[in-house]
């Protein structure tokens, strides 16, 4: 159970505590309160508050309460749920008017737990948790049942109930918040978030793919990241999908019915792509986008105005339109929310499921962030790729977005359903096409239809907080709404997208895949590294064996 900051003041008449609650969907249906004249017990999942109040100072008990969220000025006793700062507020009647409450302002002392919970007889202490209840001692069953009686309310009056509670505020919290903070652990949008993802994990966040996600760089969030993509992707699956698309594994009725629902998917025609051009400045939010705006929380990022920043953002964008219009594609233009549909779309995108925004490690500082092993993986097989012929370097921004592309075609041949490259790279046009109308109405329509996915998920609600609402908040800003597409960062981000895409060979070259293969001499596992044409060839030579066979009659 996680203690949960709060405060507390009073007036004459009533008590306020004020409950902090960071990266919670709140919902009353699961929130508990108890409160008994001197003490008050508040649980919400992973959150456990109690508070004991000094004997006389009384408030009023649970059944006098009248939980109502809706009339926050009230002379009633009530509750109710402050999104602006994320705090459950109570205001809770004292027994006597005009008391004074005291010790308020220490926050331990409330916590401390009543001191007949720490009174044990000592004649107790020492005894065996088991004993052996011999005949002489109880010679009926009703003196059985008497000692129970009498033992079972014994011990649960002595009984420690209570769950221990702690506050952060000792010097070596203090110390370790100050180094985050000096070491700059933030993640989100414009860098601004740390500890949300924590809290969410207590939870079964699993999205989530960081070991540490609080206390890892921005280097260690792509290496771990690079790391994992490597090893997760399954060569056989991506076979399978890479040969069904061919047509060349239709052996019976089940493989006729997948191929039949993959070409469904892969043939399917995405209907943001085919909007008349002469109507994309008709295009407007409807009354209900419109709310959802003006019901984002009321909190706003101050954000820094450099080249760095909006690179990112678009970084973020593409990667959320990818995600959005790769579940369209996957459920054929179905975008009511499923139990899967947030889940996937935070697996595609790096910077949900690893809180990775950078999305590219240059050699130098590779070298000096990783292991060897840790470089074999992450190494890119640039030996074997590039063209050495080439009249032009790349530079270096335009291996980020190169980066960026390859980072969600892999994570798109990992985790969903259908694997298969073609199929990512349909994605990846349907998103190039949204890119190229410049129109901003149909990019928030559907990041509010992503945020609405997580909003309504009670532990992937916490990326609508780091991300999506102060996303959605930036490019709804009437400045940014008329400069957005205008500008050059923009122009040179779609330019460097076109340009990526348009070598499939190099993408695929690119993909980097690693597999622990036994070596029959050496009687050990071997990391064997390959990129996707390789894996594709040993498919292709995979099915040229099989019509060997076939012929041969095996």
């Amino acid at each position: 159970m996680i203690t949960p900051a709060f405060d507390l003041n009073q007036d004459d008449t009533f008590l306020y505590i004020n409950v902090k609650l960071p990266s919670l969907k709140f919902n009353s249906r699961d929130l508990e309160i108890s409160i008994t004249d001197n003490i008050f017990i508040f649980y919400l999942d992973p959150y456990y508050l109690r508070l004991t109040f000094s004997p006389n100072e009384l408030l009023i008990n649970n059944s006098d309460l009248d939980l109502n969220d809706s009339q926050p000025d009230s002379l009633q006793n009530h509750f109710y749920y402050d999104s602006s700062d994320q705090k459950l507020k109570f205001k809770i009647k004292k027994k006597l008017k005009n008391q004074h409450f005291n010790n308020l302002h220490l926050p331990n002392l409330l916590l401390s737990q009543s001191n007949h919970h720490h009174k044990i007889a000592n004649d107790e202490k020492n005894h065996p948790l088991i004993q052996e209840i011999t005949p002489h001692d109880l010679k009926s069953t009703n003196d059985i049942k008497n000692y129970i009686n009498d033992f079972e309310k014994k011990t649960g009056k002595e009984f420690n109930w209570q769950l221990p509670q702690f506050l952060n505020t000792d010097s070596n919290n203090l110390n370790t918040l100050k180094s985050s903070l000096n070491k700059k652990y933030y993640y989100g949008f414009n860098n601004s978030y740390n500890h949300y993802i924590l809290n969410s994990l207590s939870n079964g966040n699993d999205i989530n793919e960081l070991s540490n996600p609080e206390q890892l760089t921005e280097n260690e969030r792509i290496t771990e990241r690079k790391i994992k993509e490597n090893y997760s992707f399954n060569s056989e699956y991506y076979i399978n999908y890479y040969l069904l698309e061919k047509k060349k594994l239709i052996n019976d009725i089940t493989d006729v019915h997948d191929y039949n629902n993959f070409a469904s998917i892969l043939h399917w025609t995405n209907p943001f792509v085919n909007i008349d051009t002469n109507n994309i400045e008709n295009i407007q939010l409807s009354k209900e986008e419109h709310e959802k705006l003006v019901n984002l929380p009321k909190k706003h990022n101050k954000l820094i105005p450099n080249n760095q920043n909006l690179s990112l953002i678009f970084y973020l964008i593409f990667s959320l339109l990818y995600g959005y219009n790769y579940n369209l594609r996957e459920n054929l233009g179905d975008d009511s929310s499923n139990i899967e549909t947030p889940w996937l779309i935070g697996k595609l995108i790096p910077q949900f499921s690893c809180l990775d925004q950078k999305i590219y490690l240059p050699d130098d500082e590779l070298t000096h962030q990783t292991s060897e092993t840790e470089k074999v993986l992450i190494k890119e097989i640039k030996e074997t790729n590039i063209d050495h012929n080439s009249e032009k370097k790349i530079e270096f921004k335009l291996i980020i977005v190169e980066q960026l592309i390859i980072t969600l075609i892999k994570r798109s041949l990992i985790y969903p359903l259908n694997r298969n490259f073609n199929l990512s790279y349909k994605v990846l046009e349907d998103v190039i096409k949204l890119l190229e109308y410049k129109s901003l109405s149909i990019i928030i329509k559907q990041l509010i239809k992503i945020r609405e996915f997580f909003r309504f998920h009670q532990i992937y609600y916490v990326y609508n907080i780091i991300y999506l609402n102060d996303l959605i908040k930036f490019l709804s800003n009437e400045e940014n709404e008329r400069d957005f597409f205008t500008t050059e960062n923009f122009e040179t981000f779609y330019q460097k997208v076109i340009l990526v895409i348009k070598d499939k060979k190099r993408l695929k070259d690119e993909i980097i895949i690693e597999t622990l293969n036994f070596d029959e001499e050496d009687g050990e596992n071997k990391l064997e590294v390959m990129n996707l044409n390789q894996v594709e060839l040993i498919g292709d030579e995979l099915y040229n064996d099989y019509l060997f066979n076939l012929k041969q009659g095996r």
